[in-house]
């Protein structure tokens, strides 16, 4: 028997034998809180007593597809994912493309503006700061308070903690001014920091699914 497992964060890569899921410059989970460098690979072989392998889920999907679905038979593609954090994996040359850090295709951490807000990965105004669902609900619940016409009240029982994505999607599709604005808000730009985060190179069509409201 073989396991295979897909988790959210950069530098992931790593299972079979002895090895953790982490390599040995240490894996980033920032979405998922105190499981930096915890043997998840050695937890389930010992648990089931098999291989386990461990990947980025963006990368785990960008395979899979490339293997079974949207991006058979070419040679090099492009997977965005978009959700708690927003990822792409690469497919180049048929071979899946990790960077010299293990993090290549982390979009969601590119920096677009220098002076943004914080993000949990400890970098400043990351695409994933405007862009994810997380982000969305967060900017809702911030102008909810100020738009009491809303529809979204209503969605979320007058209780703004109780807002998700979902919510703030169906409430867009449904002609609501304050959700529409917010789906169309244009992110900033820093074009520095967004060369240098995409690819990871050595120096210096896309396909992909999102489900209503990611």
């Amino acid at each position: 028997m073989y396991v295979g497992i897909d988790l959210g964060g950069t530098k992931i890569a790593g299972g079979g034998g002895n090895r953790s899921a982490w390599p040995s410059a240490g894996g980033d989970t920032p979405n998922l809180p105190g499981w930096e460098d915890w043997p998840v690979a050695v937890f389930f072989r010992e648990a089931h007593g098999c291989l386990v392998a461990i990947d980025n889920g963006v990368r785990a999907a960008t395979r899979g597809e490339y293997l079974f679905g949207a991006g058979q038979g070419v040679r090099s593609r492009l997977c965005l994912t978009l959700g708690t954090g927003i990822g792409s994996g690469i497919i180049l040359d048929g071979r899946l493309w990790r960077g010299y850090t293990q993090s290549a295709g982390e979009v969601g951490h590119i920096t677009v503006d220098r002076d943004g807000p914080v993000c949990n990965c400890g970098n400043n105004g990351c695409l994933g700061q405007y862009a994810s669902a997380p982000a969305i609900v967060r900017r809702a619940r911030q102008a909810l308070r100020r738009h009491p016409e809303s529809l979204l009240w209503s969605l979320c029982g007058q209780d703004p903690d109780r807002l998700t994505a979902t919510l703030v999607s169906q409430a867009a599709d449904r002609g609501d001014p304050l959700p529409q604005r917010l789906w169309d808000r244009r992110v900033p730009g820093d074009r520095a920091g967004q060369r240098a985060g995409g690819a990871q190179p050595g120096a210096g069509g896309h396909w992909g699914r999102c489900g209503p409201g990611w």
